[in-house]
């Protein structure tokens, strides 16, 4: 018996064939396309992750900075407040009080000298005290200094008599007993030996 082909036999062939060119190429597509989404996103990943430490890296250099510009401010004043801030870019470090007085201890000279701290290659690139090309806070601060609009200022504050702080005592006096039993138990296992021996 001889097999026969029929049409519908090769329009079959035919359509099965173009199922798999077209699975073929649709699968193609998606895998360079689902490739070129994980380079992008494994690119991006490796940019962040190199931002990320050079932030951190320039945070512990800001830090180191800040640190070594503090110590150093301690030659010239007599007093160094510093500032704190919630803000990554505060634009004043210290603030550095120099008094001169006279034998009766009144006031001859001095000054409050607000004191932001940089890198002596960035002074040294922008001229940054000028004002000239330095942060709008800058600018803005050594304007009201230069307009002698600084004021002293005394805020009071009084605690809101909602607020319970007996817990804080309360745990302090845990940890001065927990420091005194310590410190007993530590004289009963060492004994101290007497003089002479």
């Amino acid at each position: 018996m001889i097999n026969t082909i029929t049409i519908n036999d090769v329009i079959n062939e035919i359509i099965l064939l173009i199922i798999i060119l077209a699975v073929s190429i649709i699968s193609g597509y998606v895998y360079r396309r689902i490739k070129n989404e994980a380079k992008k996103y494994r690119d991006l990943l490796q940019k962040n992750q190199k931002e990320n430490y050079n932030l951190e890296k320039n945070q512990i250099k800001g830090d180191l900075y800040t640190l070594i510009g503090t110590f150093k401010a301690f030659e010239n004043y007599d007093q160094i407040l510093i500032l704190s801030s919630t803000s990554n870019q505060k634009s004043i470090d210290l603030l550095g009080v120099r008094t001169e007085l006279d034998e009766k201890k009144r006031l001859i000279d001095g000054s409050l000298d607000f004191i932001e701290i940089k890198p002596k290659h960035i002074d040294e690139m922008d001229n940054h005290y000028s004002g000239e090309g330095s942060e709008p806070n800058v600018r803005h601060i050594k304007q009201l200094v230069n307009e002698k609009k600084v004021k002293y200022i005394v805020t009071t504050v009084e605690i809101p008599e909602d607020i319970n702080i007996t817990h804080r005592t309360e745990s302090l006096a845990k940890v001065d007993q927990e420091l005194a039993k310590e410190k007993k138990d530590t004289k009963r296992n060492h004994p101290s030996v007497p003089k002479g021996m």
